[in-house]
Order: C-alpha cells, then structure tokens, then sequence
C-alpha cells in the first residue's frame, strides 16, 4: 500500500491542537482528502495508594460537557518526555510524586481522524508532593479500590477510554 501526501493546508493553528487537510494520492492514482487533528501527544497515569486504592479524579470536560472520573492525564509539552510528562502532571492532579513508575504502553485515541498517541504509565509508592494546577482545571481527587473501580466501570459511571484500558492492562498484568 503506498501513498503521497500532494498538499497539506493548515486549517487552524491552536494551542492544544492543530487542524490539516491533506490531499492524499494512493497508488492505483486516486486522491482522497482527510482533516486530522494534529496533537503533541499526552500521558495518563493509573496511582495507587499504600493501601492499593487508585487516586482518580473529577474533572468537568466541556468537549462532552460532563464531569468525568478518570485517571490523572496532561498534554505533553513540546520536546518533554513521556515519563517526565506523567511525572508532572501527578503532582498538578492530585499533589503527588511517585517513588515507583511503570510504563503500561501507548495507544492511538481515534486514528481515523488525529495523531494523539497516549502513554500510559501505573505510579505506586506514592508520597505528598504538588505543583499549581493549571487555570482551566477545578479537581476533585477520588480513592476507590481496584472492584469499586470497575464497579464504576460496569455501571457506566466511568466511561473515559483510557481510565478503563489502565485498569484492564494493569489488572492483565497483575
């Protein structure tokens, strides 16, 4: 399968994402055009207390205007690493650090229309340690136990995608 990109025009330049149409030519000669999100990448991170509960959190979202439950996540800022990423983004949530980092893997979130690729990350061995909270974020930090999780999950109260693949990874590796 082979393809070329024939023209690239910048819908819209933002500061978490960015807009492209691309003219696409395929290899039998036919041209096809697709609008993609263009993202920096983000991480999420699954934390567990001494007492093996999960931190979570409560956030409203306003692309689904809705609050969500929902691990610790945050854009990747330009050149900064994933772990780096995850690392800062504990401390911004939940006001923590984390003596104990494992990476869980990285998935695409909808292929079909952006290129933002998550890093997921489990955190344990937790200890206090904050930074500010971004401006656009009011936070509200959840403790439920791994069965109060996914009875979360089962009941349709936790329905963010990548909440619920850490915890199916987590659990597959557990």
């Amino acid at each position: 399968m082979n393809y070329k990109i024939e023209k690239t025009e910048l819908l819209h330049q933002g500061p978490i994402f960015d807009l492209v149409r691309d003219q696409v030519r395929y290899s039998d000669g036919r041209l096809a055009t697709f609008e993609t999100l263009r993202h920096s990448g983000a991480v999420a991170v699954l934390p567990r207390d001494k007492n093996g509960n999960l931190l979570l959190v409560r956030q409203y979202r306003h692309a689904v205007q809705q609050v969500l439950v929902e691990i610790p996540a945050g854009r990747l800022e330009l050149q900064e690493l994933p772990l780096d990423c995850a690392q800062r983004e504990l401390k911004e949530e939940i006001g923590m650090a984390a003596n104990s980092w494992s990476e869980l893997g990285s998935f695409l979130i909808a292929p079909g229309y952006s290129d933002e690729m998550i890093h997921l990350f489990a955190a344990q061995d937790l200890h206090p340690e904050s930074l500010p909270q971004d401006a656009d974020e009011e936070i509200e930090i959840l403790s439920l136990s791994l069965e109060e999780a996914w009875s979360q999950i089962n009941r349709g109260a936790i329905t963010d995608a990548k909440t619920i693949l850490a915890l199916h990874i987590f659990a597959a590796n557990q």
